[in-house]
């Protein structure tokens, strides 16, 4: 476990005696998504078969960047929660200890996610677990919400009518494409206005200017100066005339199916099952 200030899991094991056996991660601490970054990659290396993340889509891109390749049971308990699952958490503690047990592999019940990858000229690469914006200008860490006459460019890994945000804006444009899509926000050839739900509680009337599906591994390029926005949490400065390089392939965290887990782990005993001796005669 990667410890927090609310000792949220200590509290949640104590009462059914599992306290003796649940490890804390010891890193230093900061905080911030440094320690989560830190966690995931501690996990990955102490080999961990499956990491249960309580957070929205920010905190899974932590993960991710911690552990690109991170078998994970994301519950949706964050601001945006396009990445994460709306699941009853009991039973996905119960598919992540079929995991652990080693009666159900990871590779029959999860698949990579599609997540936005970006090189920045001079600075390296990035990624966002479900999207990236260019903002025409703003404040690096504000976490506030986007003003939409400042939104300038998206890609967004996937779209879902039913999701907050950018997925929901790219399941609106293109109700009908599973993969990734461009979006260019402002006056265009293609403009249309659409109002959708932003945030929890926030709709936003958004100018597009143009909206494309993209093709895995298909490159967009942006060019400062900008602000970034990863997951929707602005993240860096993209500077005057500074290139990004953004495309999205299918190789991010191993999201686990949990009803198939479980299915799977009720075929194999993994729950027990057998017949009670005292029951026989």
């Amino acid at each position: 476990m990667l410890g927090d200030g609310s000792q949220i899991v200590r509290r949640a094991v104590t009462p059914v005696g599992l306290e003796h056996v649940v490890e804390e991660i010891v890193a230093p601490r900061h905080h911030d998504m440094r320690d989560t970054i830190a966690g995931a990659r501690a996990m990955g290396e102490a080999g961990c078969a499956a990491v249960i993340v309580l957070g929205g889509d920010g905190t899974n891109r932590a993960v991710a960047l911690g552990w690109p390749s991170v078998p994970v049971i994301p519950i949706s308990t964050g601001t945006n929660n396009a990445f994460p699952l709306t699941i009853e958490p009991t039973l996905a503690g119960s598919a992540a200890g079929l995991l652990a047990s080693g009666r159900v592999a990871i590779a029959e019940v999860a698949a990579a996610a599609a997540v936005v990858h970006l090189e920045i000229e001079g600075e390296g690469s990035d990624l966002a677990v479900v999207d990236a914006v260019l903002l025409d200008g703003g404040l690096v860490g504000s976490m506030l919400l986007f003003e939409p006459d400042r939104m300038a460019s998206a890609v967004v890994a996937r779209v879902n009518p039913a999701a907050l945000g950018m997925c929901g804006l790219a399941g609106v444009l293109h109700p009908r494409h599973a993969g990734p899509v461009s979006i260019v926000f402002g006056a265009g050839r293609e403009q249309r206005l659409v109002s959708v739900p932003i945030a929890p509680g926030a709709f936003a009337e958004m100018t597009i200017a143009s909206s494309s599906p993209l093709e895995l591994g298909e490159v967009v390029e942006w060019r400062g100066p900008g602000v970034l926005a990863f997951d929707g949490e602005r993240t860096r400065k993209l500077h005057d005339g500074q290139r990004a390089r953004v495309w999205v392939e299918q190789d991010g965290p191993l999201v686990v199916d949990v009803a198939r887990a479980l299915a799977l782990g009720a075929e194999r005993g993994g729950f027990g099952g057998g017949l009670d001796p005292s029951s026989t005669r």
